[in-house]
């Protein structure tokens, strides 16, 4: 098969050369590789070399960013007595780590065993991280970022309902962005 976007010949079903899936991949949202060049705008240019590798981000996310109903995201948290929090944690942290291109990223089963070996000490650290990362992401499509590092750490103080106040924010964010 033959990459629609950089012409590169492979059979999988990511391009290893720019990290573009394939049609029968390709979720709804999914956006064409960035340009690291923006001076090179010129429609008949067919020189992708210029396009960051994303190799490493299809590697990770395979499926890219879904867009979920914060409400039903509420609702399922509480009924399943935060268990869908976990999921809901997990999916946050991985969708905002592709959004924001991190280089090397750290998944969301690991960032939720740090916070339970830490006894939640690393939770901070995360939601302001997540802060940043999303910033990242407004940045990269040249949009203004919000800033809500320092928001997230001073919601994770709340009792109960702050954790769940942040993801929605996060969750706001990335709906936004995607």
């Amino acid at each position: 098969m033959k990459c629609e976007y950089c012409g590169y010949e492979f059979n999988d079903n990511f391009c290893p050369n720019c990290g573009a899936a394939t049609p029968e991949q390709t979720p709804a949202v999914w956006q064409p590789p960035i340009n690291d060049n923006p001076q090179q705008n010129n429609p008949e240019n067919t020189d992708y070399s210029s396009y960051r590798n994303q190799k490493t981000y299809s590697r990770y996310y395979s499926s890219g960013v879904q867009i979920r109903s914060i409400s039903s995201c509420i609702i399922l948290t509480i009924l399943t007595c935060g268990i869908y929090g976990i999921l809901w944690f997990g999916n946050l942290n991985d969708e905002v780590n592709y959004l924001s291109e991190e280089r090397s990223p750290t998944s969301g089963g690991i960032a939720f065993l740090l916070c339970i070996l830490t006894c939640g000490l690393y939770y901070f650290y995360w939601a302001y991280t997540q802060g940043v990362k999303i910033d990242r992401a407004y940045i990269i499509r040249n949009q203004v970022p919000p800033k809500h590092g320092i928001l997230f750490i001073v919601l994770t103080f709340i009792p109960y309902a702050g954790g769940l106040i942040t993801y929605c924010l996060m969750q706001n964010d990335i709906n936004n962005i995607a």
